[in-house]
């Protein structure tokens, strides 16, 4: 770069030409600073952006800091599997009167010592009560059957809503009573409107 000594010799000579190349490297190296000291604030600024605009770590968090969102649907099937139908016994017919509200099974199935019947009925305006119960006489048939009775008691529920019930009921009574007549029979065939065949 030239100095100005330099400078002030040339225009006391006359060496014009000199003078004006030495000003204009002057302005180039000035502009050429200007340009260096401006950057670092550019990017500090467009440091900054960014750092206010990123989310928070914590906002795709589950309730138990897992980083996984919890689902609606998930916390929504606990709740229905925990409101599932309790299985009720079977209980004896002698004595108990019959309720006689309407009903339509639609199937019926034994798994090990449980019965589960699927039904439909009129309703909607009450709550729907079932109770199922064998008849203690056993009929000497090869397999033994026992007649089963199905009682509804609809509490005066006129309404016409079709409800869709799945009843499930613990046949262990029915077994012991059974093999107290029988000790050494392992099948029995139960009649509910039609015949379903229960392994001991």
């Amino acid at each position: 770069m030239v100095s100005w000594n330099a400078l002030s010799r040339s225009i006391r000579d006359g060496s014009w030409l000199v003078v004006a190349l030495s000003l204009l490297s002057l302005s180039a190296v000035g502009c050429g600073d200007a340009d260096a000291g401006a950057s670092p604030q550019a990017g500090d600024e467009r440091d900054s952006i960014g750092e206010g605009t990123a989310p928070r770590a914590d906002t795709a968090r589950g309730e138990d800091g897992s980083g996984e969102e919890e689902s609606v649907g998930d916390r929504e099937g606990d709740r229905l599997a925990s409101n599932a139908d309790e299985t009720h016994p079977i209980v004896s017919c002698a004595g108990e009167p019959a309720a006689s509200a309407p009903y339509e099974i639609q199937s019926r199935s034994v798994d090990g010592d449980v019965l589960t019947i699927v039904l439909t009925h009129g309703g909607g305006c009450a709550p729907h009560d079932f109770r199922l119960c064998y008849e203690p006489e056993l009929l000497e048939t090869n397999p033994v059957q026992v007649n089963l009775r199905l009682d509804h008691d609809a509490h005066g529920d006129v309404c016409e809503r079709i409800d869709r019930k799945v009843l499930e009921f613990d046949l262990q009574s029915l077994r012991d009573h059974y093999r107290a007549a029988n000790p050494n029979g392992d099948t029995v065939v139960l009649n509910l409107g039609e015949p379903i065949t229960y392994e001991l």
